[in-house]
């Protein structure tokens, strides 16, 4: 793991390899249930220049190859561009936020971040449709296991 393209090339591999296969879809749609079922969203009222900056370097970018990255960033991201983009609230390095500055998104008295997100791409399923082919077959999956 010396070499510095192992970091770039070994996701890169994976997620291609495992994307191919319709069951390996399913079984990570399936553990992707499973985690967002038992996650929730945080709110984060972070304050630029203290909290965070936007020409900050992005070190998912800054270290993933384009490929890796399109499956990730959304489809207006310039992902060859390392700086920080507008809806990425990444901090500083080693900063600590202040737990006043963080909350939990809940829609309703649910907290679970699968349902939320079902709501969210629900209410945008055309864009989701049109610019997000993993998302919108994950939204898939989540219907036809219902």
């Amino acid at each position: 793991m010396r070499i510095p393209f192992c970091i770039k090339c070994i996701p890169n591999y994976i997620v291609k390899r495992n994307l191919k296969d319709t069951k390996r879809r399913n079984k990570i749609y399936e553990k992707m249930r499973y985690i967002l079922d038992n996650s929730v969203f945080l709110v984060l009222n972070l304050t630029l220049k203290e909290d965070f900056d936007y020409n900050d370097i992005d070190e998912v970018k800054n270290t993933y190859y384009e490929s890796f990255l399109k499956l990730f960033y959304p489809s207006d991201s310039d992902i060859k561009n390392v700086k920080m983009e507008y809806w990425n609230m990444h901090t500083y390095s080693n900063k600590i936020i202040d737990p006043k500055k963080i909350s939990l998104l809940m829609d309703k008295d649910n907290y679970c971040a699968n349902t939320i997100l079902t709501k969210i791409i629900e209410n945008n399923i055309d864009y989701i449709k049109n610019n997000y082919d993993f998302l919108y077959e994950y939204y898939i999956y989540i219907q036809k296991s219902k």
